[in-house]
């Protein structure tokens, strides 16, 4: 069923975000909102407690979930996706950091040691990774399932509207071709009566200045 708050606001169906009234981000930018809060809970983390831990799993759940949230109704599906990825990415480069951070300080490590403190710790992260992405994806199936009428709706309303003005170019240039053609089949009429009406105005001026007898 169509939802009667999503069919005022002006923002089409399928650029909305959570809000309808409000036009949402790109794919790019609901990347980057979860990106840019996971790298700050991982900067965080990092400088505090020298690891990976609650603070950086509640920035990327925030930065996700956001993220789903303020994306538009089309690019749902990288919403939804993106949280693996981004926590693949930022959780293995923030690890690795630490650990080259351990080893220059003079706690150096063989590469099996230095794997294994990478690994371990990004284990201990997937039951909080899977619940993340698990949420994500919820949000954009409902957000989806939701809007899925509204969408209908608006693009056959679109196609309605593009279809009346088809019809109505359609009958203006009918119109026109009409005038013209009437235009075309009374020129000659006109060409003929403006003629006999010359004709007739030199006979009179003919007459006027011709003498009469006395």
């Amino acid at each position: 069923m169509p939802s009667p708050l999503t069919n005022r606001t002006p923002v089409p169906a399928d650029k909305q975000s959570v809000l309808p009234g409000y036009l949402g981000v790109p794919w790019w930018g609901a990347l980057l909102i979860a990106a840019g809060f996971t790298a700050v809970g991982a900067t965080i983390d990092a400088l505090v407690n020298s690891s990976l831990g609650v603070i950086y799993n509640v920035f990327y759940l925030i930065g996700c979930v956001l993220a789903a949230l303020a994306v538009r109704r089309r690019a749902l599906f990288t919403a939804a996706v993106q949280p693996p990825l981004i926590t693949v990415t930022i959780g293995l480069i923030s690890l690795f950091g630490l650990v080259s951070a351990a080893n220059e300080s003079g706690k150096s490590q063989s590469l099996s040691r230095t794997v294994l403190n990478i690994a371990m710790p990004y284990s201990n992260l997937f039951p909080w990774i899977l619940s993340t992405f698990l949420i994500c994806v919820a949000i954009a199936v409902a957000r989806w399932f939701l809007t899925r009428d509204d969408v209908a709706d608006q693009a056959a309303g679109a196609k309605k509207a593009a279809g009346a003005k088809k019809a109505d170019r359609e009958k203006k240039s009918d119109g026109d071709k009409t005038a013209a053609k009437a235009r075309a089949t009374d020129a000659p009429k006109r060409r003929r009566r403006t003629k006999g009406e010359t004709a007739a105005g030199k006979d009179a001026e003919r007459k006027r200045r011709t003498p009469r007898p006395e």
